[in-house]
Parts: structure tokens; sequence; C-alpha cells
């Protein structure tokens, strides 16, 4: 006898009676595809659970949809969390959303520090703009956001948490000079407020390699 489960379309909203054993079906109203997930109720085989749960992981990992592929695998944890398949399987998909989130984080972060260099820059010359405040706070906002949810995956992943595995400093890009003035120091009379002339990248100082793992990308439990 097929048994049926609740389920409400994300699209249309309607409340739809779909049967357990699909992996995905589609709205009668409005045709949007609907991924079905196994229920998670005492009295039910654990392991078939996991073994869904771990399936569909694995098809919104060959999607590249890695967010989605590590909902399934919180899913699978609260059956259990020990389990090595599961830890690996988080593991390896943390590793992969480290090479999507860590470049990601590296481009916000120049781009708040740019606009607090210009903000900077025009303070000193009186010129105040809300615009560029509300800019600066809205790019914080986001590179807040970022670094908490790229550390969190480069945690698991076992890798920095500064430089999320990319082991070349992020303020640089791992070139060692100054993103500002691209090395030139900007010269005897124009002379590079970000480096104040020397040429070179004011985090590293010119060592290329993150300072916080010494440039092997491996995490480090301060």
């Amino acid at each position: 006898m097929v048994e049926f489960t609740v389920a409400k379309c994300p699209q249309c909203g309607a409340d739809l009676q779909l049967p357990e054993d699909l992996k995905k079906a589609h709205c009668m109203y409005c045709g949007a595809e609907i991924i079905i997930e196994p229920r998670l109720t005492e009295g039910t085989n654990n392991t078939k659970q996991i073994q869904n749960l771990l399936a569909l992981c694995l098809e919104a990992e060959n999607r590249k949809d890695y967010p989605e592929a590590l909902k399934y695998i919180e899913n699978a944890m609260q059956i259990d969390a020990q389990d090595d398949n599961i830890l690996q399987t988080r593991h390896r998909i943390c590793l992969k959303y480290s090479e999507i989130l860590a470049p990601r984080l590296v481009a916000q972060e120049q781009i708040f520090a740019l606009d607090l260099e210009m903000n900077l820059l025009n303070m000193k010359a009186g010129i105040v703009s809300y615009g560029d405040i509300e800019q600066r706070d809205r790019d914080f906002k986001e590179l807040t956001q970022i670094t908490n949810e790229a550390r969190k995956i480069f945690t698991i992943a076992g890798l920095c948490l500064s430089c999320g595995g990319l082991k070349s400093c992020s303020y640089c890009e791992g070139s060692g000079l100054c993103s500002m003035c691209k090395g030139t120091g900007g010269g005897f009379l124009n002379r590079c407020t970000r480096c104040e002339g020397s040429g070179r990248c004011r985090v590293c100082k010119g060592r290329k390699k993150c300072l916080t793992c010494g440039g092997d990308g491996k995490y480090r439990n301060k």
C-alpha cells in the first residue's frame, strides 16, 4: 500500500499529498518541482533514512548546490552524528564549498577595505557623503555575513579561518604588493597612504603568505 506525505508547494503554497517513496514530484497546480525529504520519525529504519538523505545530498553535490547538500547532511546527523560515512561526506562537501567561499570572502574584504580607505581620504579632505557611509555599512554587513558562513565551513573542512586554504595573504592575493599603489609606493610627492610609500602589502609586509596559518592553509585552533 502506498503511503502519502503532506507537503506544501514552495512556489504557489498549495497543500499537496505526495507518495513517500518519491524523491521528486511536481505541483499539480503550478508545475513547480518539489524535492521530498524523508521524514525523521521514530520507529522507521534509521539506516534507510540515512541512505536516502545521503542520496539526496549526492544529487545536490553533483549540481554544486553545496548549501542544499549540507542541509541533507544536517538531517542525517540528527539520526546519527557519529556515522563515519556522514562525517566524511560532510568534510568532502565543505572542502568543495570552501573553494567557492574563500575567493568570495577575499573579494568582499577587498571591496570593504577600498571603501573604508576612500571614506578616510574623503574625511581628511573635508568631504562627507552619507551615500558613501551607507554603502560602507552595506558592504560591512555583507562581509560579516559571508565571513560567518565561510568560517563555519572552513572549520569543518579543517582549513585556515583567514585564507580558507588559499595559503596566500588574502589582502594582496599573494602578490606581496600594496593593493592601492600596486607596489609603486606612489612616488615622493604623492606617497601612497595605504602602504606609506613602501609598496608592500600592509598586512603580510611583502611576505605573500597568510600570516594566520603560516602559508599551509590548515586550521589553527587558537
